[in-house]
């Protein structure tokens, strides 16, 4: 029950409502406040490490959030390798999902507790799903790149300003590294807190920036 609730006040408050009410407040509130809505265009090719975020961000998940702690220290080598090898695999050798060593993966996942990705029951269903979701996602990023208003990579941005995965936008983020495309929408979920003290003194005092406004995230400051 207390999940469920917690599941209910992260949707409504990540809804489109709630996020211009949490901009609303966050006018009020003292100091640099990071918009939740803004999308930034990053490289793929620079996003090498995720993070745990069961472990590191307990509670409801609220993008454009600032969450202290060291989970960006703790953050893990993206573990991506499987993903884009599987992606290229099926777009440009043609092999079937299943014969990929991401299936392989899934196929264990299945063995071991019953169920595998979004909690599919079968190899042939998960494949089913992949053909019918990723074969055109794939196909429309390849011929028109991305549209940020059909979908985004998502991220979280540790203290030094690293760009680290989340949970979600994966599959994006593998078929944007196999196409080699240099520029992708993201939208940034949680910031480290000194990250975001560096965006403010930098917003401040823009002449102390030197070289360091090519980041994507200091771009519209």
């Amino acid at each position: 029950m207390v999940r469920s609730a917690g599941v209910v006040v992260e949707t409504l408050l990540n809804s489109r409502l709630g996020i211009k009410l949490r901009k609303a407040w966050s006018w009020l509130a003292a100091g640099y406040q990071p918009d939740p809505e803004k999308i930034i265009w990053i490289d793929p090719a620079d996003v090498c490490r995720k993070v745990r975020e069961s472990r590191a961000f307990p509670g409801p998940l609220l993008i454009g959030s600032v969450r202290d702690g060291d989970w960006d220290i703790d953050a893990y080598p993206l573990d991506d390798n499987v993903k884009v090898e599987a992606v290229r695999l099926r777009f440009i050798e043609g092999v079937p999902w299943e014969a990929t060593p991401l299936f392989a993966r899934y196929e264990e996942q299945l063995r071991r507790q019953g169920t595998a990705y979004r909690g599919y029951r079968s190899l042939g269903d998960i494949a089913g799903y992949y053909t019918s979701h990723f074969d055109p996602l794939f196909e429309e990023i390849r011929t028109h790149g991305f549209d940020p208003q059909k979908g985004t990579l998502q991220l979280h941005i540790g203290r030094h300003g690293e760009l680290m995965g989340a949970y979600d936008g994966n599959h994006r983020l593998a078929m944007a590294k196999v196409l080699g495309i240099r520029q992708a929408p993201a939208r940034v979920w949680v910031r480290h807190p000194g990250w975001v003290k560096l965006m403010h003194k930098l917003k401040q005092h823009p002449d102390r920036a030197a070289n360091g406004w090519d980041h994507p995230d200091l771009q519209t400051l």
